[in-house]
């Protein structure tokens, strides 16, 4: 499927490196994963809109707030540069949004989901120097 097509192309093209330390956990994700969210189905009303994407990589917690307030989903992903599984909580700790990081904390966002290279919001946030994010995820 497309999912695979994805690995396939990232292996053989030279990557940008990721967010994260490169070289974690590369073969153990791909395999969780795929039992996990395959069909379409359930995939569909968990992709992450351009705009609210926009926002969070902003740091604008009022219009993330706003949209969790209606029907968004707290664990909705998106793909940023080929890696698939990016939650709001990875991108707000990538841009260092403390205040954004914290309101998807409340929401009852996974602080430890990863995305399809095995990274998260902990490793994202420390990878970028943002100390205070990396310490509010510890103490979560």
């Amino acid at each position: 499927g497309k999912r695979e097509e994805a690995a396939e192309r990232r292996r053989s093209a030279p990557a940008t490196p990721p967010v994260c330390m490169p070289g974690r956990t590369k073969a153990g994700s791909a395999a969780s994963r795929r039992g996990h969210a395959s069909t379409a189905a359930t995939a569909a009303p968990l992709a992450l809109p351009k705009k609210i994407e926009a926002a969070a990589a902003d740091g604008k917690a009022g219009v993330v707030q706003t949209w969790l307030a209606g029907d968004g989903r707290v664990d909705a992903t998106c793909v940023n540069r080929d890696v698939s599984g990016w939650t709001l909580m990875l991108i707000a700790a990538a841009h260092g949004h403390k205040q954004l990081v914290e309101l998807l904390l409340k929401r009852g966002a996974e602080a430890d989901a990863r995305d399809s290279e095995g990274c998260t919001a902990l490793m994202a946030a420390a990878a970028k120097g943002h100390e205070r994010v990396a310490e509010m995820l510890l103490r979560h």
